[in-house]
């Protein structure tokens, strides 16, 4: 969402709305968040020859290409996801919550929320929305990659029908008593 008339048709999300706005990529290149910036631009100076070392295709250079992608992560995808877990780490210190439900725990408004709400020791639980597809990356990372982050998924699961369930199992993406199946929408 990116206009005022955009959210006035459809509705406000609050707080994701608010905070997603208070932690534009725009807002950090006007010069908000001044500590912040700087601490990633300095993080950017750090990483960036051993990351352009690695982007190596074939025996081609692709940098040129995939630098500046991976440049504006650093620099303004990196400090506006830090903003949002800081305003929701906030936010849920005052609300409390015992449980959260989530509908949709990989898009940009959600994963702040989990990180934020998993630091505060709060159970995050999310339902399947639908068909786990190619763009659903967090279920799709192959399990035999070394990895020392994981992506910030929810608690617990609830998922559509066996079919679901057996895919997250089987990937080891969710421990099978983690794992709640709700009847499938054809039952």
């Amino acid at each position: 969402v990116t206009t005022w008339r955009h959210l006035w048709a459809r509705g406000w999300f609050f707080p994701c709305d608010i905070f997603n706005w208070l932690s534009h990529w725009r807002l950090l290149k006007r010069g908000f968040y001044p500590r912040l910036r700087q601490r990633w631009e300095a993080r950017w100076r750090v990483q960036k020859d051993g990351i352009v070392a690695c982007m190596r295709y074939n025996g081609y250079d692709i940098s040129d290409l995939l630098l500046p992608i991976v440049e504006k992560m650093f620099l303004y995808t990196g400090p506006s996801l830090e903003i949002m877990v800081n305003l929701w780490r906030f936010t849920l210190n005052l609300w409390r919550p015992q449980i959260i439900y989530v509908n949709h725990s990989y898009g940009f408004s959600a994963i702040p929320l989990i990180i934020a709400a998993k630091s505060l020791e709060i159970t995050t639980v999310e339902q399947q929305h639908g068909i786990i597809g190619e763009n659903h990356l967090p279920y799709l990372v192959p399990t035999e990659l070394e990895e020392q982050v994981r992506f910030p998924l929810c608690d617990y699961m609830i998922t559509w029908g066996e079919q679901a369930k057996r895919l997250f199992v089987s990937r080891n993406i969710y421990d099978p008593c983690l794992l709640y199946t709700s009847p499938s929408p054809r039952d």
